[in-house]
């Protein structure tokens, strides 16, 4: 996997064993799968912002958009992880998942996770 434009921060305060990348505009570039039908699992932490709307972040996976806006304070909370997962063809054997803020500010992430389905 390659990843450009994020910076690691963990531990995070308040939330053992939980750690978290952040950037204005981070790209994960996972090469070399077999063509297939994949879950990507991206969870996220909200643990700076305690209001609904500081935080808004569009994710497009191979240049498809997944989330548009979306806000992990008002989905979780405070400190309380978000899972969103979604299923993403890759014929040609890349998933390339890029994450931005829709007001300046970073985006964050704290994990995420590939996995080969069996629907192909």
């Amino acid at each position: 996997m390659t990843i450009t434009g994020a910076t690691d921060y963990g531990p995070i305060p308040g939330a053992l064993d939980w750690t978290a990348s952040y950037g204005k505009r981070m790209v994960y570039s996972i090469d070399e799968l077999e063509p297939s039908i994949y879950r990507v699992d991206l969870t996220f932490l909200e643990w700076i912002y305690s209001l609904a709307g500081q935080r808004p972040i569009t994710v497009t996976i191979n240049d498809q958009p997944m989330l548009k806006a979306f806000d992990i304070f008002t989905a979780g909370g405070y400190l309380k992880p978000v899972v969103r997962s979604m299923l993403i063809p890759a014929p040609e054997g890349k998933i390339v998942v890029v994450l931005t803020n829709d007001i300046g500010r970073s985006a964050i992430l704290s994990g995420l996770t590939v996995t080969r389905t069996i629907l192909d």
